[in-house]
């Protein structure tokens, strides 16, 4: 018996086969189609999506000498982005991507208009432009013909489902990303669609991770080399399908989720929604273990600044760009990276921030960026697990990575140092992946329950904090990183203001 799960991610569409053990026998993938039709748009075509969803599946089970021991399939995936359907079934529109800056005028309704409180309280999220009900405001107000035809609405996950078997449905955490999902009574709230001017009656109903909501259909057999009857299921929100495959069920364990960007993810027993996480910028959503909840923080500007950096500063390949990086001191000898480049994260969420190189002289060299990139990324690291700590009211005993980030010895020890934490890289870095495939298990009963499925969890390696690494870093980020965003957020907002669509 094999079970697969896929991860519909901002930059790559990987799907896996694993045993219900959780080794990984055969993987795929592409990267995701995305277009920028103007500065600062992102948006993706649903035929290319599409396209792309079915090749990586056919490649994925052409890797397998009997795709027909597939038992189960479900999907990961981006929390915000989706498409809009029309009558007959057809999609009218390209999905606006996550971090598309054309919304911001629609977050700040919520905020003045609506009340940033009160949208928090109902939602569990802060405002932020990134969120599905402001994609659609935007609809309405620019393309009002088309959203006059809009009859569904399909998050990633929920085309995922619909292609495999016809069925229309979503689950929480994925609800929860479109600021329209009532996080206390998991339901979709009719005060937010009124306010919105969107009706309700666009979404899918919600099922809770890991249930079981069709089967695959002859038509997607054919597409994708799956075996026709092999049951679908819901799994969730990208970040948190990785929290479930690396064990964060329970508080105590920080998800440390490395790509695009970066998350990190603390179980929650209970709902916590104070005033004071509302004002530091984390989200408190459904986690996929279901009846259960997770902080949600974020550095929104991980890998893409790495990858910048490396490309920017000619390095040809990561191995080089590491071996750079780590003869030069903790530190870096003075020069800091903040990686704003789409905004800032937590703790304190800030769309228009900007990112920042400071420190540079004429002494420093490629190398000094390479590792002042990772370094400003581990210290926006440590700012949300030393909130995550306060508001929890709970200590982050240690921090368990996947995703691409996680490959990469060099900045996990980076992490460890600045956070003083011990950071673990589990076996896969596809824990997005593994998650959505042990939700699969779950719905066809292969596991009990979460904990029952993330009992095989595998380290690769740990990583421990070394005293005085920690103490060059501490003194560093309270003297010198800390004091930089509020030093220059008025100018970055002028800056973002001025060159933003």
């Amino acid at each position: 018996m094999l079970l697969a799960g896929i991860d519909l991610g901002t930059t790559n569409i990987k799907a896996i086969a694993a045993t219900p053990e959780g080794e990984i026998v055969a993987s795929a993938v592409s990267p995701t189609p995305i277009e920028h039709p103007r500065p600062g748009w992102g948006q993706h075509d649903a035929g290319q999506i599409i396209e792309t969803f079915h090749a990586v599946l056919r490649d994925l089970t052409a890797r397998l000498p009997r795709p027909g021991e597939i038992a189960a399939v479900a999907t990961a995936s981006m929390g915000e982005a989706g498409f809009p359907f029309d009558a007959s079934g057809r999609i009218i529109g390209p999905a606006i991507a996550w971090f598309d800056a054309r919304t911001e005028p629609q977050k700040r309704w919520w905020e003045e208009v609506f009340g940033a409180e009160r949208l928090f309280t109902l939602t569990g999220l802060p405002a932020h432009p990134m969120y599905t009900m402001n994609k659609l405001m935007w609809l309405k107000a620019h393309e009002p013909e088309l959203f006059g035809r809009i009859v569904a609405w399909r998050c990633m996950e929920d085309m995922a489902i619909w292609l495999l078997c016809g069925e229309w449905a979503t689950s929480p955490s994925i609800a929860c990303r479109t600021q329209g999902f009532d996080v206390a009574r998991r339901a979709w709230s009719s005060e937010l669609f009124e306010a919105a001017g969107v009706p309700v009656s666009i979404m899918p109903p919600v099922y809770e991770s890991g249930t079981p909501v069709g089967r695959v259909s002859e038509e997607a057999s054919r597409k994708t080399g799956l075996p026709a009857g092999a049951m679908v299921a819901t799994a969730g929100h990208d970040h948190l399908c990785g929290a479930l495959a690396a064990g964060i069920t329970r508080p105590g364990m920080l998800l440390d989720s490395s790509g695009t960007t970066e998350s990190f993810v603390f179980a929650l027993e209970e709902l916590t929604l104070s005033r004071d996480l509302w004002k530091s910028g984390f989200g408190c959503e459904c986690h996929t273990v279901p009846g259960q909840y997770a902080l949600l923080g974020s550095v929104i500007s991980s890998g893409v600044v790495v990858d910048w950096v490396k490309s920017l500063t000619g390095y040809s390949d990561y191995e080089t760009f590491i071996q750079e990086a780590a003869a030069v001191a903790p530190g870096s000898d003075g020069v800091a990276v903040v990686p704003h480049f789409r905004g800032r994260g937590t703790p304190e969420k800030d769309a228009l921030a900007r990112g920042l190189i400071f420190g540079l002289t004429g002494s420093h060299t490629r190398a000094h960026l390479a590792r002042a990139a990772m370094e400003g990324i581990a210290y926006e690291m440590k700012a949300s697990v030393d909130a995550v700590e306060a508001y929890s009211g709970v200590g982050v005993k240690g921090v368990r990575a996947i995703g691409g980030g996680s490959r990469n010895d060099l900045w996990l020890q980076i992490k460890a140092d600045v956070c003083n934490k011990p950071v673990e890289a589990l076996a896969t870095s596809e824990g997005t992946a593994l998650g959505a495939a042990m939700l699969s298990g779950i719905a066809a009963g292969v596991y009990r329950d979460a904990d029952d499925a993330a009992r095989n969890i595998r380290s690769r390696a740990s990583f421990e904090p070394e005293v005085g690494r920690h103490a060059i870093y501490e003194a560093i980020y309270r003297d010198i990183f800390e004091p930089l965003y509020p030093a220059t957020v008025a100018l970055s907002h002028r800056v973002s203001e001025r060159f933003q669509p």
